[in-house]
């Protein structure tokens, strides 16, 4: 027993260790198995990572082909979708505007660099005259969805209608056309089919016959009904008092159908749209509720409603007694659905804006090239836009509300909204990135928020320049409430958030209404229209405005304000519709302006330095060559745009644009032709120049005085000064936007001043500082000095300027 109990554990031991003999040898088995699949592993991660490489580098040098490509004024050859790769960022926002609900989950186009680009939308088969990118995240119902195109000259004959590849039905209604009768620009209507989830397709579009019979619009208004009901509210504090007195209900269906000759804006199979407005229905009679109507052949409606205190009847004394506010909430019914809109604090000159009824549920994706054809006005940041200038989240826009634009107007310095156009929806444009967009269509209606809406109860149209007074006195918008010969607005410098600035106006529709969300509504148009009138009109006409009363070039005004009216009433001269009822007025404001442009050069007569506009500078003796710069950009796209005079204007004006760049020789240095303030006449003269025999009469003048008054970018020695203390901010891109443009016209020199700029390393024309001004970015020249991107965009469809001859400059 004892020996059997002895010999037990050893036997017990023996099996353990052999157990664990043949473990060990088992694991040793596994570990050499893992050993040789780490190292296949390794092996195929290496080849895969080597074939990445290749991949990446094929890829990179395919973008670099297609960016070539689109650079170089070719056509894309890609299929027509977004690029996916690892350049692309996606959105999946919900569309607001007048999308109502739609979204949209395709990436923008980013470069190897990381800038955002436009969209590549594949290049168009033979005879296709556009093409278009629809988008819709979710599931969506059969629908039709409004937009606005531009066109080359010849392109799409009068009358002519337009089919759509994937057999889709367009509407085509023309607006504007060229000179030889062809369209120039249409808005377009074009029916859906039920579309599934996540859609995304390229639709090219070509001439065809015109689509169907129109719909008759006393048939199509049927039994739909549209009221708007407007509710006093309590004042909100410190207000003590509410200008609306008692509510008051506007049925717009009852007033369209008692409209004798309604206005149509859209008339065929598909659509019939209109506008309605009744003045004056609140006790005091100032307010107004408009209805942008539209009515479908599925039988549906939609509308926009715009309610707004901006209705003047004839002078003297037109105004409410004591101005103030209307506090207020808005009650509209469409077709039986509610919508509220309120509490509203509405001062007087301001309007909003809420969309009813059924809304499109698609995004359309454009390609920046629809404005290019129109404007021609200069080549935008076509070589990206830093994704730094996406919008990340939306300010939302509420009735009489505001976005990101800057209430008063006479800030300066770092301003979005100040420029050719407001800088959120260039970037829109540019990149249609449907955030970004959706942020700009808020910021377009932001426009009606500002106290420049004057209407003439009267004739129902904004009150304008030429509108009679009984006392024949030019008509003036004032702050002050007590002139007897002015337009006051009481709301703008009264206690209204709204700050006018002459220097200072923005620019926030004309883009919507080209490519926005809700491009081709009029709305948009209309204030375009408002808000050029308004800029015009608070101009002071005792020492400006001309003969005419409508002149804003002239020695009184700062040349930055003149540039920016110029603009406006350039951009609303050129896309209001010839039938519209303010078109004459808008092409006569337009040829006075020019008029007065061509008698510049006479008065600038005997000197080395001209070619610039006279104007107010905040520097007795100095002319601001930025604002110059800021001018450039109204004067070559009035150019362009065609209207009579400004070749000849153009040719004079390149003395400045380009000739200042060569004048070397004669003693200036060329980089101060982008200094902040420049020496151009005499100090003693204690005013702006009224002759030339105050201006200084050379180059060499000028330098000297702008070196002595310490504004110079060079010393003495004419080397440049160190940090380049009189060009820091945008100065420099200014004038390289100017001489890019100028390029794009064919002005002999411009070429060679834009490589010279480029080379000298003055600030903020970096490519990354240049990516984040998408207005002013030259994108059109390479750095190896030539034209890359931009050369089919630098005006190739635009009106030909055949008598603007090159100007000979050095």
């Amino acid at each position: 027993m004892s020996n059997s109990t002895t010999q037990q554990p050893g036997a017990e031991l023996d099996a353990f260790i052999a157990a664990t003999n043949a473990a060990l040898g088992s694991l040793q088995s596994s570990v050499t198995a893992l050993a040789a699949a780490q190292k296949a592993t390794a092996e195929t991660v290496a080849a895969n990572q080597t074939a990445d490489a290749a991949a990446i580098t094929s890829l990179k040098a395919a973008l670099d082909a297609w960016a070539a490509g689109k650079t170089g004024g070719g056509t894309s050859t890609g299929s027509g979708t977004t690029t996916t790769g690892s350049g692309t960022t996606g959105t999946t926002p919900t569309q607001g505007g007048s999308g109502g609900g739609g979204t949209t989950t395709a990436p923008v186009t980013t470069s190897p660099s990381g800038l955002v680009m436009p969209p590549d939308l594949g290049t168009l088969p033979a005879g296709a005259l556009m093409a278009k990118r629809f988008d819709n995240a979710a599931a969506i119902g059969a629908g039709r969805v409004m937009l606005h195109h531009t066109f080359k000259p010849g392109a799409l004959p009068a009358g002519s209608g337009l089919v759509a590849s994937n057999g889709w039905t367009v509407q085509v209604d023309a607006k504007t056309a060229w000179p030889d009768g062809s369209v120039l620009s249409a808005v377009l209507t074009v029916e859906y089919p039920a579309q599934s989830a996540a859609g995304e397709q390229v639709v090219t579009f070509a001439p065809g016959t015109a689509s169907g019979a129109a719909l008759d619009l006393a048939t199509a208004i049927g039994s739909h009904t549209l009221t708007v009901t407007v509710t006093p509210t309590a004042p909100v504090a410190p207000a003590t008092t509410n200008r609306l007195t008692a509510p008051f209900t506007v049925d717009l269906i009852a007033a369209l159908k008692a409209e004798t000759a309604p206005m149509i804006w859209r008339s065929g199979p598909l659509a019939v749209s209109t506008k309605v407005a009744v003045l004056g229905a609140d006790p005091q009679g100032v307010m107004s509720v408009t209805g942008y109507v539209s009515f479908y052949a599925d039988g549906t409606m939609d509308a926009k409603i715009v309610v707004g205190a901006d209705v003047v009847g004839m002078l003297p004394n037109a105004w409410p007694t004591g101005g103030g506010q209307a506090y207020y909430a808005a009650a509209i019914d469409c077709d039986g659905a509610a919508t509220d809109a309120g509490p509203v604090a509405d001062w007087i000159g301001g309007k909003w804006t809420v969309n009813v009824g059924s809304q499109t549920g698609i995004v359309v994706v454009n390609d920046p090239m629809d404005y290019m054809l129109a404007d021609c006005s200069h080549p935008f940041a076509l070589s990206g836009v830093s994704p730094s200038k996406l919008v990340k989240s939306l300010t939302p826009y509420a009735p009489m509300g505001n976005t990101t634009t800057c209430e008063y107007m006479g800030t300066t310095g770092g301003r979005p909204d100040i420029g050719p156009h407001e800088e959120g929806t260039v970037t829109a444009m540019v990149t249609q990135d449907l955030l970004t967009r959706q942020q700009a269509n808020a910021t377009a209606r932001v426009n009606g928020s500002i106290q420049w809406h004057i209407t003439n109860k009267a004739t129902g149209q904004p009150w304008t320049p030429y509108d009679a007074t009984p006392d024949n006195l030019p008509i003036w918008m004032t702050p002050s409430n007590a002139s007897s010969v002015c337009l006051p607005n009481p709301g703008i410098g009264g206690g209204s958030p709204w700050k006018l600035d002459q220097a200072h106006f923005p620019e926030l529709v004309y883009l919507e209404y080209l490519q926005g969300l809700e491009a081709g509504h009029p709305y948009y148009l209309d204030e375009l229209i408002a808000t050029t009138y308004g800029m015009v009109l608070a101009q002071w006409p005792g020492q400006k405005r001309g003969a005419t009363n409508d002149v804003i070039v002239g020695i009184g005004e700062q040349v930055r304000g003149c540039a920016w009216t110029l603009r406006n009433i350039d951009l609303a001269a050129f896309i209001t519709p010839t039938a519209h009822p303010q078109k004459s007025n808008l092409v006569k404001m337009m040829g006075n302006n020019i008029a007065a442009l061509n008698a510049l050069p006479a008065t600038q007569v005997g000197v080395e330095l001209t070619g610039y506009l006279s104007g107010a500078y905040g520097t007795p003796g100095g002319m601001a060559p930025w604002q110059q710069d800021y001018a450039d950009f109204p004067l070559m796209m009035m150019a362009r745009h065609g209207w009579p005079g400004m070749s000849e204007f153009m040719n004079w004006r390149a003395k400045w644009t380009v000739g200042r760049f060569f004048a070397g020789p004669q003693g200036f240095a060329p980089e101060n032709g982008f200094a902040y303030d420049l020496a151009y006449y005499k100090w003693s003269a204690g005013q702006q120049p009224q002759s030339a025999s105050e201006l200084l009469a050379t180059y060499a003048e000028v330098e000297t005085a702008t070196l002595a008054e310490n504004q110079s970018n060079v010393d003495a020695t004419g080397a440049i000064i160190s940090g380049w203390p009189h060009a820091q901010g945008d100065y420099c891109e200014l004038a390289a936007f100017s001489l890019a443009n100028a390029a794009g016209m064919g002005l002999a020199g411009a070429q060679t001043a834009l490589t010279w700029i480029l080379g000298i390393g003055a600030p903020a024309m970096d490519a990354t500082s240049l990516s984040k001004a998408p207005y002013f970015n030259p994108a059109v020249v390479a750095p190896s000095g030539g034209f890359a991107m931009g050369e089919k965009f630098a005006c190739t469809y635009a009106p030909p300027i055949s008598t603007v001859q090159p100007m000979t400059v050095g």
